[in-house]
């Protein structure tokens, strides 16, 4: 739940004594964990009763296959949801109701909603953080926080929640005896996350120190790298998806406000410091800008509070000139991908604002629910450009966490020169890894430009590809 920061700058601050900020931190211990990062595969999303979300977004949630989890406080809410989407002519065979308590932030399941996490062995189960409340801080990661603007027994519903989910889709659930705000936790899928250090603030308010936090997480959730990233904002809750958005585990979308607003040098420092970083394959992250105006005073459209949910990305439109060109930077960004703008103008109840805000977008007020037996693929894809040579050999790592088995004469490498119509078909080999396939790539004349992609599937029915809306989109690289 982003409201805290329309809540008035006078407002006296708590010290809250810290040590100072690490723009990134990597902790040496081993864990058998991953947690899935948001572009995987997902079965569908939890929002919550009353909506704060527009009908369109509601109704595209819960289109095709795509399973729409809906929380609600009470038999009468259940009622009241139920008639209102029948009237809409959703799919109700799609729609999914889970009774439970629920507190102050129940809209924003984003932030109090569980984490999907996987095992070594393919076991899939949700971590569940303590959500106590929202922070209120500044620039300053060592300054003064405010965490009882509202009374903590406010967000004892919503910190239970994510169990009365975890019981209706049958999943295993376990604590995780930290503050890790959904907002604020982007992650990689291969072990890297990114966040501002109001996240370090809030756990120390708590009792757990940094050395703690870093650790726990890895432990738990296969956190190695933790990106840490300056609060942004003059006063707020500093939640990171406001700001950047992982797209691949290579890839992240960085805003870039106006040169007179006064959030223009942080977010620059943001993006340099994003832009020195390696990123899991050892290579300089790709740095993508997207332009945002101001939103509603001095406030700005937060583009990057968008949601990946399978081969869609949903954007928030504010209802400014820049909103055109926002889409078609997700849409160059996200080649493949279906992108959908969506106007919000429902009221908030309780907190008294209408929509979209800078601090609060799209992104907060849905969160996904990844598909347990996810067939996943991962690849580290070529330097452009490359020397010459006979062929180039690549490998990719495929989980089959349904554990039905992989179908062999699936799994293939589609390979072409850019000048050609028809893509080549290689088949995979396998390693001593039964997770780990090898393949070449056949070797083509100095200055051509090769494009690539992978492909799989197993015996359960699920077929994926990398990139993921290949072969609308694929790899490529040129030879020197």
């Amino acid at each position: 739940m982003k409201f805290l920061i329309l809540i008035s700058c006078v407002i006296a601050l708590i010290f809250t004594p810290g040590c100072p900020t690490q723009n990134q931190v990597t902790t040496p211990i081993t864990s058998t964990y991953r947690m899935a990062a948001e572009w995987e595969p997902v079965i569908g999303s939890i929002i919550a009763w009353p909506l704060i979300i527009p009908k369109p977004l509601v109704i595209e949630l819960a289109k095709g296959k795509m399973l729409l989890y809906v929380m609600v406080s009470d038999e009468i809410n259940r009622y009241e949801a139920e008639n209102t989407f029948k009237e809409w002519g959703m799919n109700m065979d799609n729609v999914h109701f889970v009774v439970t308590r629920l507190g102050l932030a129940w809209g924003w399941p984003r932030d109090w909603g569980p984490f999907a996490v996987y095992s070594d062995s393919g076991a899939y189960s949700l971590a569940d953080p303590q959500f106590v409340t929202y922070p209120l801080a500044g620039p300053d990661c060592d300054g003064k926080m405010r965490l009882d603007l509202y009374p903590k027994e406010r967000y004892i519903g919503d910190d239970l929640a994510s169990s009365s989910l975890a019981d209706s889709l049958g999943f295993d659930i376990f604590p995780l005896a930290a503050a890790v705000t959904g907002g604020n936790f982007l992650v990689d899928g291969r072990g890297t996350a990114f966040s501002t250090c109001v996240i370090q603030m809030e756990n120390r308010s708590l009792g757990l120190s940094d050395e703690d936090l870093f650790k726990l997480i890895k432990e738990k959730l296969g956190i190695n790298k933790h990106v840490i990233l300056p609060n942004y904002e003059r006063i707020g809750i500093q939640h990171i998806d406001c700001a950047i958005k992982p797209l691949d585990e290579e890839t992240i979308l960085v805003m870039r406000v106006p040169k007179d607003h006064h959030e223009y040098n942080i977010i620059e420092e943001i993006a340099q410091k994003l832009q020195s970083l390696t990123d899991t394959y050892g290579r300089p992250y790709r740095i993508i800008r997207i332009d945002t105006g101001r939103h509603k005073n001095e406030g700005v459209a937060a583009y990057t509070n968008s949601l990946i949910l399978n081969k869609k990305v949903f954007m928030p439109l504010f209802g400014i000139p820049e909103d055109k060109q926002a889409l078609k930077t997700w849409q160059d960004a996200m080649p493949g991908y279906e992108v959908i703008g969506f106007e919000n103008n429902i009221l908030v109840p309780v907190m008294g604002y209408t929509g979209w805000q800078s601090f609060d977008g799209l992104h907060c007020r849905v969160r996904a629910i990844w598909d347990p037996g996810m067939l996943r693929m991962a690849h580290r894809r070529m330097d452009n450009p490359v020397d010459l040579a006979k062929s180039w050999p690549i490998e990719v790592k495929i989980q089959d966490y349904s554990k039905a088995g992989l179908i062999p004469e699936e799994l293939k490498l589609c390979v072409r020169t850019h000048r050609d119509q028809e893509w080549q078909t290689i088949m995979l080999s396998s390693t001593r890894n039964p997770n780990i396939f090898q393949v070449s790539i056949p070797g083509v004349n100095s200055g051509e430009a090769v494009e690539y992609y992978l492909s799989a599937a197993d015996k359960s029915g699920r077929r994926e590809t990398l990139p993921r809306t290949a072969p609308d989109n694929f790899y490529s690289f040129t030879v020197k």
